[in-house]
């Protein structure tokens, strides 16, 4: 488990983001992922309100390589087995919550990406 967690880490580390000291969980853990997805969201919705459609794709890009390599792989199988063991309703609704965000969050990034439209360079330079 060391090398996916030393990706991840790497991840965080290239956009700005640490753990905080009182999370005493690995940086792998599903609580972190999630927190890191929710930031990139937040940095995506700034650019985006700043007109700097490239910046946005870079932060969609990150997203969504970030769900295919890391969150995405290995979540599933958490939410699986989370409702295969889990005693309490709670736990197993939070599984269902957490696979449906993954889920969504692939499509609507992908969605996203499609219809995100860079100026050609010819516009960049008459502006």
């Amino acid at each position: 488990m060391q090398k996916p967690r030393d990706d991840v880490l790497k991840i965080y580390r290239n956009m700005g983001v640490d753990k905080a000291g009182t999370f005493a969980e690995p940086e792998d853990h599903i609580a972190m992922e999630l927190q890191f997805m929710n930031h990139m969201c937040e940095k995506t919705n700034t650019t985006l309100k700043d007109s700097n459609l490239a910046a946005a794709k870079t932060c969609l890009e990150v997203q969504r390589d970030f769900l295919n390599d890391h969150l995405g792989k290995w979540a599933p199988k958490l939410v699986a087995d989370i409702l295969k063991s889990a005693g309490g309703d709670f736990y197993k609704a939070v599984a269902k919550i957490t696979r449906g965000y993954v889920e969504m969050d692939k499509k609507v990034i992908a969605e996203l990406m499609d219809n995100l439209v860079l100026p050609s360079s010819s516009e960049v330079k008459s502006k």
